[in-house]
């Protein structure tokens, strides 16, 4: 995939997060956020980065934003360690378009693709592509048997098409990438 062109990006080595229920699926508890520490995090998140480097020679890295670490009193953001250890991080899901102008760089908001139809995903890029604005898409899966969650092959396929044949008013890349296009300076 990564010899493709294709963004190895981490998400952690156990999938922390908060221990709620979210699509019947629930995280054992010994892999709750609120338990972490930031040392502890920040170690899971560079044996990860370790074991994706062997993948793909080390190539610059974004991270799928989970939760915050700690409770209570001791809750705080992983915005520090995001920043010291990637390029870029998707924060939560917002349905909204980010503004290349004002990215938070560790908490870039994201649609999710799963489920949707390509009428849906076409309009959310158009509408993002008339204001200058950035669309990252979150799929867990393509096609059914990948994922519980995820986006029909065929409508992927379209989207991929159709994107393909936008390319000169579309830049699609991945969030490395422009995510490092932006922070060089070199404009939205």
């Amino acid at each position: 995939m990564a010899a493709a062109g294709h963004e190895l990006g981490n998400h952690s080595l156990f999938h922390p997060c908060r221990r709620i229920e979210i699509f019947e699926i629930r995280s054992p508890e010994y892999y709750d956020l609120a338990d972490y520490t930031s040392g502890r995090f920040r170690d899971e998140l560079r044996v990860a980065n370790l074991l994706l480097d062997l993948l793909d020679g080390g190539k610059p890295r974004n991270y799928g934003n989970n939760c915050t670490i700690g409770r209570g009193d001791d809750e705080q953001p992983m915005d520090p360690i995001l920043d010291e250890l990637f390029v870029a991080a998707r924060g939560t899901i917002t349905e909204r378009p980010v503004d290349p102008r004002q990215p938070a760089f560790t908490r870039l908001g994201h649609f999710n693709g799963d489920g949707k139809t390509f009428a849906q995903l076409r309009a959310e890029i158009e509408d993002a592509r008339s204001r200058g604005e950035w669309v990252i898409y979150m799929f867990h899966g393509v096609g059914e048997g990948t994922h519980g969650l995820f986006v029909e092959d065929e409508v992927h396929r379209q989207l991929i098409a159709w994107l393909d044949q936008e390319r000169d008013s579309i830049w699609t890349a991945p969030v490395v990438e422009i995510a490092s296009h932006l922070q060089s300076g070199s404009g939205a």
